[in-house]
């Protein structure tokens, strides 16, 4: 493709806001391709697209936390201190296998994590429980096997490898359980982490754990009783959760957005990119397909966004849908198909990723980037035309400069 714009510049004025809420009267922005790098890369892909779509919504009794999905069912832990259990396999018309309620007076449960004999362990905020271990193999006849009272009494996440659970326990760290018996757990292990854990991922003897302001830290847990501590990065938000795919790191941090992180060298993390997002970022899955490494990524403000990150070093978003809820701790990703909280339903998105659409930076549909793509840019910019909205968020600002400018950068297959 031809770019032939190398000296013309250009100065758009208009009243924008940063994330911060602060008002810039008027902001002058060069145009190109140079400084379409400098900017960023929070671009819309020009080879891939996505059309999200909401296939099904399955009722649970309030608001959903978080979910997980292990093989044809998913699992929805609820801010009432439930865990319901749903029957996926056709995603369209969901079914309810079972739910398990807690009895206590307190308790949001948070967080979950069912290993494949059918335990499910639920984190609670709970003054008396804040792990509760549920036989859920007969999801219509669930039981309440066990119980470990961490403590900080919040637990944020959980991870269970064999016989051991791994624990984001807020301000006590990382706790390491021994649940071989799991009506009677054990601690076995504890990490004080430097600022609050958050949320974790376990991939064979590294643990990953999101600590707030602190970034990202990574343990080596072969010995469980024992946790290492082999690298930090503090990232430039605070951490929320953690997913781990492959040799990078992706964690929502909060403020700072997508975070992702080389880990080849566990002792020396570095940061590959970042994700910019107009609101808190508070949870991550990620899901290899064979048209890409695809980021999705939880808002504060109730929605999801879709990140093509198969260039870690140019995560780009593709997309954006709906997920209302009060907590977006965690989500399942299996097939293209996303598996979401919502206020009161577990929420099936089919994502409908498509690789072939048309380029998106190639505004006037001649073929060619040049400056015509540009000027017929600002003309739908100034106008509010949704052709400009780059960013797929209803409002026009500079963010969708910056994601223009990227795709420009970038240019457009063949």
């Amino acid at each position: 493709m031809e770019h032939s714009l190398k000296t013309h510049r250009l100065k758009i004025h208009r009243q924008i806001k940063t994330p911060a809420g602060h008002s810039i009267a008027t902001i002058g922005i060069g145009v190109g391709i140079g400084l379409s790098a400098a900017l960023g890369s929070s671009a819309i892909a020009a080879d891939c697209a996505a059309d999200p779509v909401v296939m099904s919504s399955s009722s649970v009794d309030g608001a959903a936390a978080h979910v997980q999905v292990r093989g044809q069912v998913a699992y929805v832990t609820t801010l009432q201190g439930s865990l319901w259990i749903v029957d996926v396999s056709d995603p369209a018309f969901p079914a309810s296998l079972g739910a398990h309620h807690t009895t206590g007076p307190d308790g949001f449960a948070l967080t979950g994590f069912v290993d494949a004999s059918g335990i499910a362990y639920m984190g609670m905020t709970s003054a008396s429980a804040s792990l509760q271990i549920i036989d859920v193999l007969d999801p219509s006849n669930t039981n309440l096997i066990g119980t470990y009272n961490t403590p900080s009494g919040s637990v944020f996440g959980v991870v269970v490898q064999g016989s051991i659970a791994y624990i984001a326990d807020g301000s006590s760290g990382l706790l390491v359980v021994d649940v071989l018996d799991p009506s009677a757990p054990v601690l076995i292990g504890n990490d004080l982490t430097t600022s609050p854990a958050n949320g974790l991922a376990v991939v064979g003897a590294l643990g990953y754990v999101a600590q707030d302001d602190a970034g990202l830290r990574i343990l080596d847990v072969s010995d469980p009783s024992s946790p290492t501590v082999l690298g930090m990065l503090d990232t430039a938000g605070a951490a929320i959760n953690v997913a781990v795919a492959g040799s990078v790191a992706y964690v929502a941090d909060g403020p700072g957005g997508l975070a992702l992180v080389d880990i080849t060298d566990p002792a020396s993390p570095t940061l590959l990119a970042s994700y910019p997002t107009t609101s808190i970022a508070r949870s991550v899955a990620i899901e290899e397909t064979p048209k890409g490494t695809i980021a999705y990524v939880g808002l504060d403000s109730s929605v999801v966004h879709i990140v093509d990150v198969s260039d870690p070093g140019l995560p780009t978003r593709v997309g954006v849908f709906d997920a209302p809820s009060n907590l977006n701790n965690g989500f399942a990703v299996v097939d293209e198909i996303a598996y979401v909280p919502g206020l009161n339903e577990l929420l099936a998105v089919d994502i409908q990723l498509d690789c072939t659409a048309p380029c998106r930076a190639d505004i006037n549909g001649d073929g060619t980037l040049n400056f015509f793509d540009v000027s017929a840019f600002l003309s739908a910019f100034s106008a509010n035309d949704a052709s400009a909205d780059f960013t797929d968020d209803g409002d026009f600002n500079f963010f969708d400069v910056s994601a223009f400018l990227s795709a420009f950068g970038a240019g457009c297959p063949g």
